[in-house]
Protein backbone atom coordinates (compact mmCIF):
# COMPACT_ATOMS: atom_id res chain seq x y z
CA UNK A 1 0.00 0.00 0.00
CA UNK A 2 1.11 3.61 -0.49
CA UNK A 3 2.69 5.77 2.20
CA UNK A 4 -0.47 7.80 2.68
CA UNK A 5 -2.52 4.67 3.35
CA UNK A 6 -0.41 3.07 6.08
CA UNK A 7 1.52 5.95 7.65
CA UNK A 8 1.72 6.14 11.43
CA UNK A 9 1.60 9.02 13.89
CA UNK A 10 5.16 10.01 14.74
CA UNK A 11 6.25 10.11 18.36
CA UNK A 12 9.38 10.06 20.50
CA UNK A 13 9.30 8.74 24.05
CA UNK A 14 5.52 8.76 23.83
CA UNK A 15 5.21 12.43 22.77
CA UNK A 16 3.40 12.67 19.43
CA UNK A 17 4.24 15.32 16.85
CA UNK A 18 3.37 16.20 13.28
CA UNK A 19 5.94 15.61 10.55
CA UNK A 20 6.54 17.76 7.48
CA UNK A 21 9.52 15.95 6.00
CA UNK A 22 11.57 12.80 6.53
CA UNK A 23 15.08 12.04 5.35
CA UNK A 24 16.69 8.74 6.30
CA UNK A 25 20.26 7.81 5.46
CA UNK A 26 22.30 4.63 5.63
CA UNK A 27 26.04 4.32 5.05
CA UNK A 28 28.44 1.39 5.17
CA UNK A 29 31.91 1.30 6.60
CA UNK A 30 34.61 0.00 4.28
CA UNK A 31 38.35 -0.49 3.96
CA UNK A 32 40.00 0.66 0.72
CA UNK A 33 43.23 -0.90 -0.53
CA UNK A 34 44.91 1.18 -3.24
CA UNK A 35 48.10 0.38 -5.17
CA UNK A 36 50.65 2.60 -6.94
CA UNK A 37 50.18 2.99 -10.68
CA UNK A 38 46.94 0.96 -10.62
CA UNK A 39 43.57 2.60 -11.16
CA UNK A 40 40.81 1.89 -8.70
CA UNK A 41 40.92 0.13 -5.36
CA UNK A 42 39.92 -3.07 -3.63
CA UNK A 43 37.02 -2.16 -1.37
CA UNK A 44 36.11 -4.42 1.53
CA UNK A 45 32.72 -4.08 3.18
CA UNK A 46 33.02 -3.73 6.96
CA UNK A 47 29.32 -3.55 7.74
CA UNK A 48 26.50 -1.07 7.90
CA UNK A 49 26.77 1.93 10.16
CA UNK A 50 23.95 3.06 12.42
CA UNK A 51 20.98 4.39 10.49
CA UNK A 52 20.29 8.12 10.68
CA UNK A 53 16.74 9.50 10.78
CA UNK A 54 16.13 13.19 10.11
CA UNK A 55 12.60 14.44 10.74
CA UNK A 56 11.21 17.93 10.35
CA UNK A 57 8.49 18.30 12.97
CA UNK A 58 5.96 21.10 13.33
CA UNK A 59 4.15 22.19 16.47
CA UNK A 60 1.27 24.58 15.90
CA UNK A 61 -1.80 26.02 17.56
CA UNK A 62 -2.54 28.58 20.23
CA UNK A 63 -0.96 26.36 22.88
CA UNK A 64 2.05 25.46 20.77
CA UNK A 65 4.50 27.04 23.22
CA UNK A 66 3.34 24.81 26.06
CA UNK A 67 3.51 21.70 23.92
CA UNK A 68 6.93 22.77 22.63
CA UNK A 69 8.31 23.07 26.15
CA UNK A 70 6.93 19.66 27.10
CA UNK A 71 8.52 18.17 24.00
CA UNK A 72 11.87 19.82 24.71
CA UNK A 73 11.86 18.29 28.19
CA UNK A 74 11.73 14.84 26.59
CA UNK A 75 14.34 15.73 24.00
CA UNK A 76 16.77 16.92 26.70
CA UNK A 77 16.62 13.66 28.64
CA UNK A 78 19.80 11.58 28.26
CA UNK A 79 19.90 8.10 26.79
CA UNK A 80 17.98 6.39 24.07
CA UNK A 81 14.21 6.28 23.55
CA UNK A 82 11.62 4.76 21.26
CA UNK A 83 10.88 6.53 17.99
CA UNK A 84 7.71 5.77 16.05
CA UNK A 85 8.69 6.43 12.45
CA UNK A 86 5.74 7.44 10.22
CA UNK A 87 6.80 4.94 7.55
CA UNK A 88 8.75 2.18 9.30
CA UNK A 89 6.88 2.03 12.59
CA UNK A 90 8.36 1.60 16.06
CA UNK A 91 12.16 1.71 16.39
CA UNK A 92 12.83 0.70 20.01
CA UNK A 93 16.25 2.31 20.54
CA UNK A 94 17.34 5.58 18.95
CA UNK A 95 19.66 8.27 20.27
CA UNK A 96 18.78 11.91 19.68
CA UNK A 97 22.02 13.50 18.48
CA UNK A 98 20.81 16.97 17.51
CA UNK A 99 17.73 19.15 17.34
CA UNK A 100 17.09 22.68 16.07
CA UNK A 101 14.06 24.85 16.81
CA UNK A 102 13.05 27.46 14.22
CA UNK A 103 10.57 30.34 14.59
CA UNK A 104 9.59 32.69 11.78
CA UNK A 105 7.87 36.04 12.12
CA UNK A 106 5.45 35.30 9.29
CA UNK A 107 4.31 32.01 10.84
CA UNK A 108 2.37 32.76 13.98
CA UNK A 109 1.69 30.22 16.69
CA UNK A 110 3.92 27.53 15.27
CA UNK A 111 7.50 26.42 15.06
CA UNK A 112 9.49 23.72 13.31
CA UNK A 113 12.06 21.35 14.75
CA UNK A 114 14.84 19.59 12.88
CA UNK A 115 15.40 16.30 14.70
CA UNK A 116 18.31 13.95 14.07
CA UNK A 117 18.19 10.43 15.50
CA UNK A 118 20.79 7.69 15.36
CA UNK A 119 19.84 4.03 15.64
CA UNK A 120 21.24 2.67 18.90
CA UNK A 121 21.35 -1.09 18.38
CA UNK A 122 23.36 -3.52 16.27
CA UNK A 123 22.31 -6.13 13.76
CA UNK A 124 18.67 -5.11 13.39
CA UNK A 125 16.39 -4.73 10.42
CA UNK A 126 13.46 -2.53 11.35
CA UNK A 127 11.96 -2.55 7.85
CA UNK A 128 9.63 -5.51 8.13
CA UNK A 129 6.71 -6.69 6.04
CA UNK A 130 3.64 -7.86 7.89
CA UNK A 131 3.24 -11.56 7.04
CA UNK A 132 0.08 -12.38 5.15
CA UNK A 133 -0.81 -14.86 7.89
CA UNK A 134 -1.16 -11.94 10.30
CA UNK A 135 -3.65 -10.33 7.96
CA UNK A 136 -5.88 -13.35 7.55
CA UNK A 137 -5.68 -14.09 11.28
CA UNK A 138 -6.76 -10.51 11.93
CA UNK A 139 -9.62 -10.83 9.44
CA UNK A 140 -10.91 -14.03 11.04
CA UNK A 141 -10.72 -12.39 14.47
CA UNK A 142 -12.63 -9.41 13.09
CA UNK A 143 -15.26 -11.77 11.67
CA UNK A 144 -15.76 -13.34 15.10
CA UNK A 145 -16.24 -9.89 16.59
CA UNK A 146 -18.59 -8.93 13.74
CA UNK A 147 -20.66 -12.05 14.40
CA UNK A 148 -21.08 -11.00 18.04
CA UNK A 149 -21.98 -7.42 17.12
CA UNK A 150 -24.53 -8.60 14.54
CA UNK A 151 -26.13 -10.91 17.12
CA UNK A 152 -26.33 -8.05 19.64
CA UNK A 153 -27.97 -5.80 17.06
CA UNK A 154 -30.65 -8.33 16.20
CA UNK A 155 -31.27 -9.11 19.86
CA UNK A 156 -32.44 -5.51 19.99
CA UNK A 157 -34.21 -5.57 16.61
CA UNK A 158 -36.24 -8.73 17.25
CA UNK A 159 -36.79 -8.00 20.95
CA UNK A 160 -40.07 -6.06 20.60
CA UNK A 161 -41.62 -8.48 18.08
CA UNK A 162 -43.34 -10.70 20.63
CA UNK A 163 -43.67 -8.15 23.41
CA UNK A 164 -45.98 -5.76 21.63
CA UNK A 165 -49.37 -6.79 20.31
CA UNK A 166 -49.08 -4.70 17.17
CA UNK A 167 -45.97 -6.63 16.09
CA UNK A 168 -47.27 -10.17 16.62
CA UNK A 169 -48.06 -10.82 12.94
CA UNK A 170 -44.73 -9.31 11.90
CA UNK A 171 -42.99 -11.57 14.40
CA UNK A 172 -44.74 -14.69 13.09
CA UNK A 173 -43.79 -13.81 9.51
CA UNK A 174 -40.16 -13.13 10.44
CA UNK A 175 -39.92 -16.37 12.44
CA UNK A 176 -41.41 -18.40 9.57
CA UNK A 177 -38.92 -16.80 7.19
CA UNK A 178 -36.01 -17.69 9.48
CA UNK A 179 -37.14 -21.29 9.91
CA UNK A 180 -37.85 -21.77 6.20
CA UNK A 181 -34.44 -20.35 5.32
CA UNK A 182 -32.67 -22.94 7.46
CA UNK A 183 -34.73 -25.79 6.00
CA UNK A 184 -34.36 -24.69 2.37
CA UNK A 185 -30.65 -23.91 2.65
CA UNK A 186 -30.11 -27.26 4.34
CA UNK A 187 -31.77 -29.04 1.43
CA UNK A 188 -35.49 -28.96 2.14
CA UNK A 189 -35.60 -31.50 4.98
CA UNK A 190 -37.77 -30.32 7.88
CA UNK A 191 -38.50 -31.76 11.28
CA UNK A 192 -35.30 -31.19 13.26
CA UNK A 193 -35.40 -29.71 16.73
CA UNK A 194 -33.50 -26.63 15.64
CA UNK A 195 -36.12 -25.76 13.02
CA UNK A 196 -38.75 -25.29 15.76
CA UNK A 197 -36.66 -22.97 17.92
CA UNK A 198 -37.78 -19.38 18.40
CA UNK A 199 -34.88 -17.64 16.72
CA UNK A 200 -36.44 -14.24 17.42
CA UNK A 201 -35.40 -14.75 21.04
CA UNK A 202 -31.97 -16.12 20.08
CA UNK A 203 -30.79 -14.44 16.84
CA UNK A 204 -27.18 -15.33 17.63
CA UNK A 205 -28.12 -19.01 17.53
CA UNK A 206 -29.77 -18.49 14.15
CA UNK A 207 -26.68 -16.73 12.77
CA UNK A 208 -24.45 -19.59 13.90
CA UNK A 209 -26.84 -22.26 12.61
CA UNK A 210 -27.14 -20.65 9.18
CA UNK A 211 -23.37 -20.16 9.10
CA UNK A 212 -22.82 -23.88 9.71
CA UNK A 213 -25.20 -24.76 6.89
CA UNK A 214 -23.42 -22.39 4.50
CA UNK A 215 -20.07 -23.87 5.51
CA UNK A 216 -21.40 -27.34 4.70
CA UNK A 217 -22.69 -26.16 1.32
CA UNK A 218 -19.53 -24.22 0.46
CA UNK A 219 -17.98 -25.44 -2.77
CA UNK A 220 -14.87 -23.39 -2.09
CA UNK A 221 -14.18 -25.24 1.15
CA UNK A 222 -14.72 -28.59 -0.56
CA UNK A 223 -12.51 -27.67 -3.51
CA UNK A 224 -9.67 -26.47 -1.28
CA UNK A 225 -9.84 -29.59 0.86
CA UNK A 226 -10.47 -32.35 -1.68
CA UNK A 227 -10.03 -30.93 -5.16
CA UNK A 228 -7.00 -30.84 -7.47
CA UNK A 229 -6.23 -27.25 -6.54
CA UNK A 230 -3.49 -28.18 -4.11
CA UNK A 231 -1.66 -29.93 -6.97
CA UNK A 232 -2.48 -27.77 -9.95
CA UNK A 233 0.42 -25.35 -9.52
CA UNK A 234 2.88 -28.21 -9.79
CA UNK A 235 1.39 -30.13 -12.69
CA UNK A 236 -0.10 -27.59 -15.08
CA UNK A 237 1.84 -27.70 -18.31
CA UNK A 238 1.42 -26.98 -21.99
CA UNK A 239 1.54 -29.91 -24.40
CA UNK A 240 3.98 -29.31 -27.22
CA UNK A 241 2.78 -30.27 -30.70
CA UNK A 242 5.63 -30.78 -33.20
CA UNK A 243 5.47 -28.64 -36.31
CA UNK A 244 3.24 -30.33 -38.85
CA UNK A 245 1.68 -32.62 -36.24
CA UNK A 246 -2.05 -33.01 -36.57
CA UNK A 247 -4.42 -32.28 -33.74
CA UNK A 248 -7.35 -34.64 -33.45
CA UNK A 249 -10.72 -33.12 -32.52
CA UNK A 250 -10.40 -34.51 -29.00
CA UNK A 251 -6.74 -33.65 -28.50
CA UNK A 252 -6.09 -31.26 -25.67
CA UNK A 253 -3.84 -28.24 -25.82
CA UNK A 254 -3.68 -28.31 -22.04
CA UNK A 255 -2.28 -31.10 -19.95
CA UNK A 256 -2.84 -30.92 -16.22
CA UNK A 257 -0.98 -34.09 -15.35
CA UNK A 258 -2.48 -37.45 -14.51
CA UNK A 259 -5.60 -35.89 -13.01
CA UNK A 260 -6.40 -34.14 -16.28
CA UNK A 261 -5.70 -37.30 -18.21
CA UNK A 262 -8.58 -38.95 -16.40
CA UNK A 263 -10.99 -36.15 -17.33
CA UNK A 264 -13.71 -36.89 -19.83
CA UNK A 265 -13.37 -33.40 -21.30
CA UNK A 266 -9.67 -32.52 -21.20
CA UNK A 267 -10.05 -29.69 -23.70
CA UNK A 268 -12.15 -27.71 -21.23
CA UNK A 269 -10.01 -28.50 -18.19
CA UNK A 270 -9.93 -25.33 -16.12
CA UNK A 271 -6.68 -23.96 -14.79
CA UNK A 272 -8.56 -22.07 -12.07
CA UNK A 273 -11.43 -24.32 -10.93
CA UNK A 274 -11.59 -22.46 -7.65
CA UNK A 275 -13.23 -19.55 -9.45
CA UNK A 276 -16.16 -21.73 -10.45
CA UNK A 277 -16.64 -22.75 -6.81
CA UNK A 278 -16.27 -19.12 -5.75
CA UNK A 279 -18.92 -17.91 -8.19
CA UNK A 280 -21.30 -20.71 -7.19
CA UNK A 281 -20.95 -19.82 -3.52
CA UNK A 282 -21.49 -16.12 -4.30
CA UNK A 283 -24.69 -17.07 -6.15
CA UNK A 284 -25.80 -19.02 -3.07
CA UNK A 285 -25.34 -15.88 -0.98
CA UNK A 286 -27.53 -13.93 -3.40
CA UNK A 287 -30.21 -16.61 -3.20
CA UNK A 288 -30.14 -16.49 0.59
CA UNK A 289 -30.59 -12.70 0.61
CA UNK A 290 -33.62 -12.81 -1.69
CA UNK A 291 -35.17 -15.91 -0.11
CA UNK A 292 -37.35 -14.18 2.54
CA UNK A 293 -39.00 -11.96 -0.07
CA UNK A 294 -39.50 -14.96 -2.38
CA UNK A 295 -41.23 -16.82 0.47
CA UNK A 296 -43.64 -13.94 1.06
CA UNK A 297 -44.41 -13.47 -2.64
CA UNK A 298 -44.87 -17.21 -3.17
CA UNK A 299 -42.14 -17.60 -5.80
CA UNK A 300 -40.41 -19.98 -3.40
CA UNK A 301 -42.43 -22.79 -1.83
CA UNK A 302 -42.40 -22.58 1.96
CA UNK A 303 -41.87 -25.80 3.92
CA UNK A 304 -43.38 -24.16 7.01
CA UNK A 305 -46.46 -22.17 6.00
CA UNK A 306 -46.09 -18.40 5.97
CA UNK A 307 -48.88 -16.33 7.60
CA UNK A 308 -51.63 -15.47 5.12
CA UNK A 309 -51.29 -11.76 5.88
CA UNK A 310 -47.49 -11.69 5.44
CA UNK A 311 -46.03 -8.72 3.59
CA UNK A 312 -42.56 -7.86 2.32
CA UNK A 313 -42.28 -5.19 5.02
CA UNK A 314 -42.64 -7.89 7.67
CA UNK A 315 -39.41 -9.60 6.60
CA UNK A 316 -37.34 -6.45 5.97
CA UNK A 317 -35.23 -7.06 9.07
CA UNK A 318 -34.62 -10.69 8.06
CA UNK A 319 -33.44 -9.60 4.61
CA UNK A 320 -30.98 -7.11 6.11
CA UNK A 321 -29.74 -9.80 8.50
CA UNK A 322 -29.14 -12.18 5.60
CA UNK A 323 -27.20 -9.44 3.80
CA UNK A 324 -24.83 -9.19 6.75
CA UNK A 325 -24.41 -12.96 7.02
CA UNK A 326 -23.74 -13.20 3.27
CA UNK A 327 -21.02 -10.54 3.55
CA UNK A 328 -19.30 -12.50 6.33
CA UNK A 329 -19.37 -15.73 4.33
CA UNK A 330 -18.00 -14.01 1.22
CA UNK A 331 -15.11 -12.73 3.32
CA UNK A 332 -14.49 -16.16 4.83
CA UNK A 333 -14.38 -17.84 1.41
CA UNK A 334 -12.13 -15.13 -0.02
CA UNK A 335 -9.63 -15.41 2.84
CA UNK A 336 -9.63 -19.21 2.51
CA UNK A 337 -8.68 -18.79 -1.16
CA UNK A 338 -6.12 -16.02 -0.70
CA UNK A 339 -4.43 -17.84 2.18
CA UNK A 340 -3.79 -20.99 0.13
CA UNK A 341 -0.46 -20.55 -1.73
CA UNK A 342 -1.10 -23.42 -4.15
CA UNK A 343 -4.23 -21.60 -5.30
CA UNK A 344 -2.90 -18.05 -5.43
CA UNK A 345 0.02 -19.22 -7.58
CA UNK A 346 -2.51 -20.34 -10.19
CA UNK A 347 -4.83 -17.33 -10.04
CA UNK A 348 -4.01 -14.33 -12.19
CA UNK A 349 -3.92 -10.82 -10.70
CA UNK A 350 -7.25 -10.14 -12.43
CA UNK A 351 -8.74 -13.19 -10.69
CA UNK A 352 -7.55 -11.95 -7.30
CA UNK A 353 -8.90 -8.46 -8.00
CA UNK A 354 -12.24 -9.96 -9.00
CA UNK A 355 -12.48 -11.88 -5.73
CA UNK A 356 -11.65 -8.78 -3.69
CA UNK A 357 -14.13 -6.67 -5.69
CA UNK A 358 -16.97 -9.16 -5.17
CA UNK A 359 -16.28 -9.23 -1.43
CA UNK A 360 -16.16 -5.45 -1.12
CA UNK A 361 -19.37 -5.15 -3.15
CA UNK A 362 -21.10 -7.61 -0.82
CA UNK A 363 -19.84 -5.73 2.23
CA UNK A 364 -21.00 -2.42 0.78
CA UNK A 365 -24.42 -3.95 0.14
CA UNK A 366 -24.60 -4.99 3.79
CA UNK A 367 -23.44 -1.57 5.02
CA UNK A 368 -26.00 0.22 2.87
CA UNK A 369 -28.83 -2.09 3.95
CA UNK A 370 -28.02 -1.79 7.68
CA UNK A 371 -27.53 1.97 7.53
CA UNK A 372 -30.74 2.54 5.55
CA UNK A 373 -32.79 0.31 7.84
CA UNK A 374 -31.50 1.34 11.27
CA UNK A 375 -29.95 4.80 11.03
CA UNK A 376 -33.34 6.52 11.66
CA UNK A 377 -33.41 4.78 15.07
CA UNK A 378 -30.44 6.89 16.15
CA UNK A 379 -32.64 9.97 16.37
CA UNK A 380 -35.12 8.23 18.68
CA UNK A 381 -32.70 6.16 20.76
CA UNK A 382 -33.66 7.89 24.02
CA UNK A 383 -37.32 6.97 23.56
CA UNK A 384 -36.88 3.44 22.18
CA UNK A 385 -37.09 0.39 24.42
CA UNK A 386 -34.17 -1.24 22.55
CA UNK A 387 -30.81 0.43 21.73
CA UNK A 388 -30.98 -0.29 17.99
CA UNK A 389 -29.84 3.25 17.26
CA UNK A 390 -26.60 2.58 19.15
CA UNK A 391 -25.88 -0.96 17.99
CA UNK A 392 -26.02 -0.65 14.20
CA UNK A 393 -23.00 1.65 13.87
CA UNK A 394 -20.44 -0.79 15.43
CA UNK A 395 -21.60 -3.41 12.92
CA UNK A 396 -21.01 -1.02 10.03
CA UNK A 397 -17.60 0.02 11.37
CA UNK A 398 -16.51 -3.60 11.71
CA UNK A 399 -17.71 -4.35 8.18
CA UNK A 400 -15.53 -1.49 6.95
CA UNK A 401 -12.54 -2.86 8.86
CA UNK A 402 -13.05 -6.30 7.35
CA UNK A 403 -13.34 -4.82 3.85
CA UNK A 404 -10.02 -3.04 4.31
CA UNK A 405 -8.42 -6.24 5.57
CA UNK A 406 -9.50 -8.16 2.47
CA UNK A 407 -8.20 -5.39 0.22
CA UNK A 408 -4.81 -5.35 1.94
CA UNK A 409 -4.56 -9.14 1.82
CA UNK A 410 -5.34 -9.17 -1.91
CA UNK A 411 -2.74 -6.44 -2.51
CA UNK A 412 -0.11 -8.42 -0.62
CA UNK A 413 -0.84 -11.58 -2.59
CA UNK A 414 -0.53 -9.66 -5.87
CA UNK A 415 2.59 -7.78 -4.76
CA UNK A 416 4.48 -11.06 -4.25
CA UNK A 417 4.71 -11.28 -8.03
CA UNK A 418 6.60 -9.12 -10.50
CA UNK A 419 4.62 -6.30 -12.15
CA UNK A 420 2.19 -7.49 -14.82
CA UNK A 421 2.81 -6.00 -18.26
CA UNK A 422 1.64 -6.43 -21.85
CA UNK A 423 4.40 -7.62 -24.19
CA UNK A 424 4.36 -7.87 -27.96
CA UNK A 425 5.47 -11.07 -29.70
CA UNK A 426 8.32 -10.34 -32.12
CA UNK A 427 7.97 -13.42 -34.33
CA UNK A 428 5.78 -16.45 -34.92
CA UNK A 429 6.44 -18.87 -32.10
CA UNK A 430 4.94 -21.21 -29.52
CA UNK A 431 4.48 -20.68 -25.82
CA UNK A 432 7.51 -22.74 -24.76
CA UNK A 433 9.86 -20.83 -27.05
CA UNK A 434 8.31 -17.54 -25.98
CA UNK A 435 8.86 -18.35 -22.31
CA UNK A 436 12.48 -19.23 -23.07
CA UNK A 437 12.94 -16.03 -25.08
CA UNK A 438 11.45 -13.76 -22.42
CA UNK A 439 12.62 -15.45 -19.23
CA UNK A 440 15.24 -18.01 -20.24
CA UNK A 441 12.98 -20.68 -18.75
CA UNK A 442 10.68 -22.67 -21.04
CA UNK A 443 8.84 -24.16 -18.03
CA UNK A 444 7.12 -20.80 -17.47
CA UNK A 445 4.91 -21.51 -20.49
CA UNK A 446 2.18 -22.65 -18.11
CA UNK A 447 2.39 -19.30 -16.32
CA UNK A 448 1.93 -17.43 -19.60
CA UNK A 449 -1.05 -19.63 -20.41
CA UNK A 450 -2.70 -18.81 -17.08
CA UNK A 451 -2.16 -15.10 -17.64
CA UNK A 452 -3.74 -15.33 -21.10
CA UNK A 453 -6.82 -17.57 -20.77
CA UNK A 454 -8.13 -16.34 -24.11
CA UNK A 455 -5.16 -17.80 -25.98
CA UNK A 456 -6.69 -20.25 -28.47
CA UNK A 457 -3.60 -22.19 -29.53
CA UNK A 458 -0.41 -21.96 -27.47
CA UNK A 459 1.49 -23.68 -30.29
CA UNK A 460 0.59 -21.04 -32.88
CA UNK A 461 1.33 -17.58 -31.53
CA UNK A 462 1.60 -14.95 -34.26
CA UNK A 463 3.97 -12.05 -34.62
CA UNK A 464 2.38 -8.90 -33.22
CA UNK A 465 0.20 -10.71 -30.67
CA UNK A 466 0.04 -8.88 -27.36
CA UNK A 467 0.17 -11.08 -24.26
CA UNK A 468 0.00 -10.48 -20.55
CA UNK A 469 3.32 -11.39 -18.93
CA UNK A 470 5.27 -10.67 -15.79
CA UNK A 471 8.04 -8.12 -16.22
CA UNK A 472 10.66 -10.57 -14.96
Amino acid sequence: MSWQDNRLDASFRGVMFEVLRIQDSVSRDHADHEYPNIDGADVHDLGRKARTFRLTAIIRGEDYDTRLMNFLVELDKPGYGELVHPVYGAIPKVQLTEYQVSHEADNLDNCTLELTFLESVTGTNFITVTPEQHWWDAIFNALDDLNDKLAALYDAVFGPYERFKGLLNKGKTALSALQNTLIIMRGGVAGTLRDTQDFLDYPGRYINELGEILDTRSLVAGALENGPLRHVADVVAVTFTPQGGALTPTASLLNAGSRAADSTSPQIQSLTPVLSAWKADAATMTTMITLPEALVKGTQTAVIAMPATATVADIADVTVLHTGIAAMKLVQNAVDILSTPAVTEVLSPDDIETIADVVRTGIQQAITAIRTRYQPATATVSADTQPVGLLWLPVVEQLRNVALGVQVLAEQVISRRPPLTIRTVKQDTCLHLLAHQWYGDYSRAGELLRLNPGLRNPNAIKKGDRLHAYSR
